[in-house]
């Protein structure tokens, strides 16, 4: 086997005729071939080689085998070409942004299948941002000394890349979700809000996030992080639940929420991607979108709630998460006929009517009761008409003009 040896390369638009600084350009490993050396820099260019004894640039089809190991390469992209590599770095300049290759080789190894698919600057910035802000062996370190856990991540190309995997000193398996600043911070006060006082993983039907003190800055972001159990899949791809399991399952999950709802939080994203599922138990996750009650609504995903419902920029109402959760409870039960959505949906939104209807023909006496609880919570909730009538009063009361969109939006509600 021949050995490896490590090159520097420059890229650039067109050759530059003055000599190769002493740490310019990109390294690369390959053997000491020209062929071996010409296929690591990549057909689309054409490569040139610095004749230290000349002092000069000379093409690659001018160096002998084999190559000396302090020589400095420059790669100049072939115009009118295109191909997978070259058309991933000129989208990088134009969303402005110059590629480190350390980046680049996270990129390589940890999205290769998003990679392809990026066709536009706004994907290609995103997916390398994303990219720059997963740890590197500095953070995974410091990862490891605060929390004894061993990272490697993502989970999948399936996830979020900023979800990792990790395992701990007893070899329970994990989830690291890395909060960036710019993204996720929100998230970070809303778990501690929740869960403070709660110890272990101690609340039924919830995942509970434990989070670190790790502060890091990473790329253009700095970074917290939370630790969660790692279960075995989401709800979204499990197999259909025989009609007692999903009874069980939608019970425990419920559970869960009426925890939020004592702490006074609504979840506002409970759908089957966000309920996790092991030989055991179900739990809801993924508190990014939770909002106070009574406090305006700020993301949501509108086609799970009836079209007039409004819901982004209104009052947050802890009728909404029965609502969503009896639509993950119906869509589980269509979904692999294939008719979820002519069962539950109109315009591109939920229907109310098609829900009764879809109640009404469950065909197991104890999940339809289930169901039919949920639609009564997300129909006719007294606990928030109540609330509602309440701040309707403290706000007539109180006459201030920056309430005004609170008002309306309780005033609508009781509507």
């Amino acid at each position: 086997m021949e050995e490896q040896r490590t090159f520097r390369v420059r890229v650039v638009d067109t050759l530059i005729d003055d000599e190769p600084q002493q740490r310019g350009g990109r390294l690369f490993t390959t053997t000491r071939r020209v062929d071996a050396i010409r296929a690591s820099i990549g057909e689309m260019h054409e490569i040139y080689w610095w004749d230290k004894q000349n002092a000069g640039w000379r093409s690659i089809d001018e160096l002998q085998n084999p190559v000396d190991e302090d020589i400095v390469f420059q790669a100049v992209k072939q115009k009118g070409l295109q191909g997978p590599a070259l058309a991933f770095e000129q989208l990088l300049l134009q969303a402005g942004i110059e590629p480190r290759s350390v980046v680049l080789q996270k990129i390589a190894y940890r999205f290769a299948s998003q990679k392809l698919a990026v066709t536009t600057p706004d994907q290609e910035k995103y997916l390398y941002e994303t990219a720059e802000s997963l740890p590197g062996t500095t953070t995974a370190a410091d990862i490891l000394n605060e929390t004894h856990l061993s990272v490697n991540g993502p989970l999948s190309e399936e996830t979020p890349p900023y979800l990792l995997s990790a395992v701990n000193e007893d070899g329970q398996h994990l989830v690291v979700k890395m909060l960036l600043d710019s993204q996720h911070m929100p998230e970070l006060s809303i778990v501690a809000d929740i869960f403070s006082g709660v110890r272990d993983r101690g609340v039924r039907g919830l995942v509970v996030p434990r989070a670190s003190s790790i502060r890091q800055h990473i790329g253009q972001s700095n970074v917290s992080v939370l630790i969660m159990p790692r279960m075995l899949m989401s709800m979204d791809r499990c197999p259909m639940y025989p009609a007692s399991a999903l009874k069980n399952a939608i019970e425990n999950v419920r559970a869960g929420i009426s925890f939020l709802h004592t702490k006074d939080w609504v979840h506002m994203d409970i759908k089957l991607d966000n309920i996790v599922v092991d030989s055991t138990q179900a739990l809801l996750t993924d508190y990014g979108a939770a909002v106070r009650r009574g406090d305006l609504v700020q993301q949501a995903t509108l086609q799970w709630f009836p079209a007039g419902w409004g819901i982004i920029g209104e009052p947050a109402f802890f009728c909404y998460d029965m609502h969503l959760l009896l639509v993950a409870l119906l869509v589980h039960c269509h979904k692999y006929n294939g008719r979820w959505q002519d069962k539950l949906m109109e315009h591109k939104h939920i229907s109310l009517q098609k829900i009764k209807v879809a109640v009404s023909e469950l065909g197991d006496r104890d999940l339809k009761s289930v169901a039919e609880d949920l639609m009564v919570a997300s129909i006719v909730p007294d606990a928030d008409i109540s609330f509602a009538c309440e701040k309707v009063k403290e706000l007539v009361e109180s006459a201030k003009a920056s309430d005004g969109k609170y008002l309306i939006g309780y005033l609508k509600f009781l509507s």
